[in-house]
Order: structure tokens, then sequence, then C-alpha cells
């Protein structure tokens, strides 16, 4: 085999290798954008959420003073009971 064919050899398997890294590069590529893109949206679903819980968070503490209210009236009709029947015994 001359020189010159063993060259053209090393250069076709050089060449097959160089296709296949580009090929690997543009899959890691695409990956990479097909990630980002994936974690844009978490960012937005993240901040979806955090508004969210903020809005269900103020709902709560509606909620809490309501049932403190409620309890409260219901403690007070107790005591008015309780007073309503000494008096009346």
């Amino acid at each position: 085999m001359s020189v010159m064919a063993m060259a053209n050899e090393i250069n076709k398997v050089c060449e097959e290798r160089f296709e296949r890294l580009q090929h690997w590069q543009d899959q890691i590529e695409i990956r990479l954008k097909e990630g980002s893109i994936k974690m844009e949206n978490q960012g937005m679903a993240i901040t979806q959420l955090s508004t969210d819980m903020q809005y269900l968070v103020k709902q709560m503490a509606s909620l809490t003073k309501a049932l403190w209210g409620a309890a409260g009236s219901v403690g007070m009709i107790g005591v008015g009971f309780i007073v309503w029947f000494i008096q009346t015994h």
C-alpha cells in the first residue's frame, strides 16, 4: 500500500469521526436549547405559583379573622346565657 493510499484512508476515517462528533455536538446543542426553554417555562410557573400562594395566604388570614369573630360571638352568647340563667334562677 502506498503512502498516498494510507493517507487517504486515514483522512477518510478522520472525516467519518469528525462527522460523528459534529452530529453529537448538534444533538447536545438541541438538548441544551430544549432545556433552557423548559427552565424558562418552569420559571414562569414558579412565578405564577408564588402569586397564587400570596393570594391564598391573604385569603387564609381573612378566614382566620372570621373564625376568631365567630368564636368570640359564640363565647359572648355563652356568657350572656350564663348571666341570663343566673339572673332568672
